[in-house]
């Protein structure tokens, strides 16, 4: 179920600040990237514990590291990693909708260039 079509309601409505990053994908067209968190917050109401897909529309110029991850689960000897969200960042010009998205583990971990975000209920 989409909840919101607005990227400006990311930070604003929706507070992903230590959200763990459970899945990473792609829809089946390979044009939307789709990151799956584990929303702790009581706001927006009936989303506390539950997971929330944030989709990114169209999505072009990925990069993705988890070099930090990789080093932090040899040293501590770590076999299941939780990324933590430590922050969305979100800049929209004339090319479309910026993101750098941080984690306890690596800044950034992602970032990206799509043409909308949509914050979507992974229960529906």
């Amino acid at each position: 179920m989409i909840l919101s079509r607005d990227y400006k309601e990311i930070n604003n409505v929706y507070d992903f600040y230590e959200g763990i990053i459970s899945d990473i994908t792609w829809d089946s067209s390979f044009t939307d990237f789709i990151i799956t968190v584990y929303y702790f917050w009581d706001e927006p109401r009936g989303l506390k514990n539950k997971d929330v897909m944030i989709r990114f529309k169209k999505t072009s110029g990925l990069n993705y590291s988890c070099a930090g991850m990789l080093e932090s689960m040899k040293k501590h000897n770590i076999d299941s990693p939780h990324p933590e969200i430590d922050s969305i960042t979100i800049n929209k010009d004339e090319s479309g909708i910026r993101v750098e998205i941080s984690s306890n583990y690596d800044f950034p971990m992602i970032s990206l260039l799509c043409e909308e975000i949509w914050i979507e209920s992974a229960d529906e």
